[in-house]
């Protein structure tokens, strides 16, 4: 129980520590090198996040990847890179998780890395809500599990199939008030994350 009490406590402050957590600079190739943080490709990327007019123009995911001193062709970070660190933050390729375009910023590390990612909204198609509708997307909360090779959608009925194996903290995660929340379901995550 007390050792529960510990990582609670502890896990209010890992919101702070998620930001400076440093992956391997490089360009990811493959799930397995996400898994053995091992980026195989060097290259030199700009990471930049989008406004509300480049999202009208492109939709997808948060953050526009180009290269730098043509290190690398931009259709080659479209469809060949999984992942991408600048040292400091990992941006994962919308594609590749089968997601809409683009990139994303992994907000937590460990077994479990959550990302917010963007899908179309249910009922709106292509005709009746073009590319350019921002109103045709949402955001989502995602994760991908390393050991299971599996990206979900991050709500409540995932979190409560993952704390299957951490016991104490599905437990803790009942007594919750708001367990469909965001903030709620990344707090269980990073408890996991932080769990042996």
């Amino acid at each position: 129980m007390k050792f529960l009490l510990a990582l609670l406590l502890f896990s209010s402050l890992s919101f702070q520590v998620i930001a400076q957590v440093k992956f391997p600079v490089g360009c990811y190739l493959s799930f397995q090198e996400l898994r053995d943080r091992e980026p195989s490709g060097k290259c030199d990327l700009a990471v930049e996040k989008k406004s509300k007019g480049k999202k009208f123009v492109s939709t997808g995911n948060d953050f526009i990847l180009s290269p730098l001193n043509g290190s690398i062709s931009a259709q080659t970070i479209k469809d060949e890179i999984w992942a991408y660190s600048n040292g400091s933050n990992l941006y994962v390729n919308g594609e590749k998780m089968q997601l809409y375009g683009d990139y994303a910023k992994v907000i937590t590390d460990g077994r479990f890395w959550a990302f917010y990612g963007t899908k179309r909204k249910q009922g709106f198609f292509e005709a009746a809500a073009p590319f350019s509708d921002l109103d045709a997307w949402e955001k989502f909360l995602y994760a991908i599990d390393l050991k299971a090779c599996m990206v979900d959608f991050a709500e409540k009925e995932y979190l409560i199939k993952i704390l299957l194996e951490f016991p104490e903290l599905a437990k803790s995660y009942k007594k919750e008030i708001s367990r469909e929340s965001d903030e709620t379901i990344l707090k269980y995550i990073n408890l996991c994350n932080q769990t042996k």
